[in-house]
């Protein structure tokens, strides 16, 4: 079993960089905005439901991980998705602060084609705000070689099954072997893909 608070397991060769919770009550550091969001987890709890969510960067993907609990016990939803290197168009922090002084608080946002996600970093400063966006920056980077090594692999091997798919077939096999042949007793000779 897993010993990260969100419950993912991590392959092999893989470590954990950074798991932030992601604070799914309260949408602010602003004491206020703070209370009204307990007060909402308080209520929630009282009536057995419980969310939470987690952003967790490895040194090879970027995870979201939300779950969602009911009568206290039952588990009835847990989303898990893959950040692809593709979808994220831009990743950054913002600082907000209330009435544009008081309680400034860091957000890690980034932006994909489908969603815009904000997340509040709990007691950071600027230099950990950097650094989160880099560890996020990097993970996708890592996802992004990864992935494009072994998309390049995949699509060499499914077109190299296919075409033995097709010579072995009786029909077919005899079709592109005349072809090939006849393409290839002209004057003029095209390099063959087969």
């Amino acid at each position: 079993m897993s010993d990260l608070k969100s419950g993912l397991i991590l392959g092999e060769g893989e470590t954990l960089v950074m798991e932030l919770e992601a604070e799914l009550w309260a949408t602010s550091s602003n004491p206020i905005a703070m209370a009204l969001g307990n007060l909402k987890k308080f209520v929630a709890k009282i009536l057995g439901t419980k969310r939470t969510g987690f952003l967790v960067l490895t040194n090879k993907r970027v995870v979201e991980v939300s779950n969602m609990i009911s009568c206290y016990v039952f588990n009835i939803g847990r989303t898990v998705k893959y950040l692809l290197p593709s979808s994220v168009k831009e990743i950054g922090y913002t600082k907000a602060a209330t009435c544009g002084m008081f309680c400034p608080a860091y957000y890690l946002y980034y932006e994909s084609f489908t969603q815009t996600t904000s997340i509040l970093l709990s007691g950071a400063d600027e230099a950990a705000a950097q650094k989160t966006v880099d560890a996020f920056y990097k993970a996708i980077a890592a996802a992004q070689t990864g992935n494009a090594y072994s998309v390049q692999i995949s699509i060499f091997e499914r077109l190299r099954i296919f075409i033995a798919f097709l010579r072995n077939n009786s029909g077919i096999g005899a079709f592109i072997q005349g072809f090939k042949v006849a393409h290839c007793s002209a004057n003029f000779c095209r390099p063959a893909l087969l």
